[in-house]
């Protein structure tokens, strides 16, 4: 199950989602950058890891029409939410949103892991 949510009330500004196998809730990387030397090398810049510069991909089968009126509501109004997923919590930018055939796919840049 994975949560969206206003980052603050909102009477419709919740929903809850099952998510499908589609989902991608645990990417990670390091900020590294490489750049070519001269001899034939290589310099490299590491910079650490940071949970900013992860995406998130809920995907959810079989959505009504209200859940996806409710998702659009989430994505048109907020700068923000606050996503719930097993693998913590994350203030998140909404990015796109996609109906088809029934299924939602929902794409969020994190922000920040929350409480951590």
């Amino acid at each position: 199950m994975v949560s969206l949510s206003a980052p603050s009330f909102d009477l419709s500004g919740e929903l809850i989602l099952k998510r499908t196998e589609g989902s991608s809730l645990s990417s990670a990387a390091r900020r590294v950058s490489r750049s070519a030397t001269l001899d034939g090398g290589a310099v490299f810049l590491d910079r650490g890891y940071t949970d900013a510069d992860r995406d998130l991909v809920v995907s959810a089968a079989g959505i009504s029409q209200a859940d996806f009126e409710r998702a659009t509501y989430l994505l048109e109004s907020y700068s923000q939410l606050l996503v719930s997923t097993e693998r913590g919590l994350f203030l998140c930018a909404p990015v796109g949103l996609r109906l088809t055939d029934g299924d939602l796919v929902f794409n969020l840049f994190v922000v920040s892991k929350e409480g951590a």
